[in-house]
C-alpha cells in the first residue's frame, strides 16, 4: 500500500496521519476527486485507488519503528450482487454530490470528513455515480460482487438506474430522505412495495444479493417510455 504522513501543527509528541491513496496528499492538505464514472473490479475488490481512508499514527512510534495505525473509510460503499446476468451498468442520483473533489477535513479521531464549513465547487460536484463491469466486459457476471463509492451525505430523494443489455434502463426513485454515513456498506432494494431505495447492510457482506426487477417490470418501464417518445415525436410533427 502506498502511503503517505501529513503532520498536524505542534510539537512532535503530536498525531500524524497515514492516508490512502497517496497523492491524494498536496501541500496544501488533502484533496481527492472520486470519479462519477467507475469501473468494477471483481470479488468485492475497490477500484483501485478509490477508497479514500486515513489512519492515525504516534510520531513516537514512529521514530521508534513499530507504528500501526486503522485505516477508516472517507466513503461510503454502495455494494451488490446480481442474479442475472444483463446488467451493463448501475447509476445512483441523488439531491446532494455522490462524487467529484470534496472539501475534507480531518476529524478528532483521524477520519477524513467532508468539511462542513467549505463549499463544493460547482464544477466538482457530482449529483449521479455510474458503475461499469470490469475489463470492458458488456454485463456484470452474475454472483460476483462489486462495489460503488459515493461521498457521504444526505439526500431528499434517491433514484437508481439499471442499464439492461436486452431491455433499456429501468428508473427507481424513493422520496424518502436518506444519508450515506462514512465506511459503512450499503445495497440496493427493488422490491415494489418498500419505500426504501438503498439500505444499510447489516448482514455478513458475503450474504447480500440485488434482487432485480422482473421481466414484466423492465417491460412496462420500456413501454413508458415508448410512449413518451410517441408523444414527443406527435407534438414535432404537429
Amino acid at each position: 500500500v502506498a502511503l503517505d504522513v501529513l503532520r498536524e501543527d505542534g510539537g512532535y509528541d503530536d498525531a500524524v496521519h497515514a492516508v490512502y491513496p497517496y497523492d491524494a496528499l498536496t501541500g496544501e492538505g488533502v484533496v481527492f476527486a472520486l470519479p462519477a464514472s467507475q469501473q468494477a473490479r471483481d470479488n468485492g475488490a475497490f477500484a483501485e485507488g478509490l477508497n479514500l481512508a486515513s489512519a492515525a499514527l504516534s510520531l513516537d512510534d514512529i521514530r521508534d519503528g513499530k507504528a500501526s495505525g486503522t485505516f477508516l473509510n472517507a466513503l461510503s460503499i454502495l455494494r451488490f450482487s446480481v442474479t442475472g446476468s444483463d446488467v451493463a451498468s448501475v447509476t445512483l442520483t441523488g439531491t446532494a454530490p455522490l462524487a467529484g473533489t470534496a472539501p475534507v477535513m480531518f476529524s478528532d479521531g483521524g477520519r477524513l470528513v467532508i468539511d462542513a464549513d467549505a463549499d463544493w465547487a460547482d464544477t466538482e460536484k457530482e449529483m449521479s455515480v455510474t458503475l461499469t463491469p470490469a475489463d470492458g466486459s458488456d454485463c456484470f457476471a452474475e454472483g460476483t460482487v462489486y462495489n460503488l463509492l459515493v461521498w457521504p451525505g444526505t439526500h431528499s430523494s434517491l433514484t437508481a438506474t439499471l442499464n439492461f443489455k436486452e431491455y433499456g434502463a429501468f428508473d427507481k426513485t424513493s422520496a424518502a430522505e436518506f444519508t450515506f454515513e462514512p465506511s459503512k456498506y450499503y445495497t440496493l432494494d427493488f422490491n415494489a412495495d418498500s419505500e426504501t431505495l438503498v439500505k444499510e447492510i447489516t448482514d455478513p457482506l458475503d450474504a447480500m444479493e440485488l434482487e432485480l426487477p422482473g421481466l414484466e417490470d423492465r417491460l412496462a418501464d420500456l413501454e413508458t417510455t415508448a410512449e413518451k417518445i410517441s408523444m414527443l415525436l406527435d407534438q414535432i410533427q404537429s
